[in-house]
């Protein structure tokens, strides 16, 4: 796996909050959120195209993941 999308995965278990849009709607990681996004979506193929599939569906399963523990804390305040 390369080691880029490897320091993401472990940063997003470090600094999730890094990964969350804030008020404004960004993120420090917009760039990486949505290539990964339109590419997994089938919008853009192009899309950090140098990464192998395996690795964004990986970079995105851990997004929905930080999605879902997010919902959650939304739900129970």
């Amino acid at each position: 796996m390369n080691q880029g999308v490897e320091i993401l995965l472990a940063r997003m278990d470090s600094n999730p909050e890094e990964f969350v849009r804030d008020v404004y709607g960004n993120s420090k990681w917009q760039w990486v959120i949505e290539g990964i996004g339109a590419r997994i979506a089938g919008k853009d193929k192009a899309a950090l195209a140098y990464l192998k599939t395996e690795e964004a569906q990986a970079l995105f399963d851990k997004l929905q993941e930080l999605r879902r523990d997010g919902f959650t804390k939304q739900v129970m305040a």
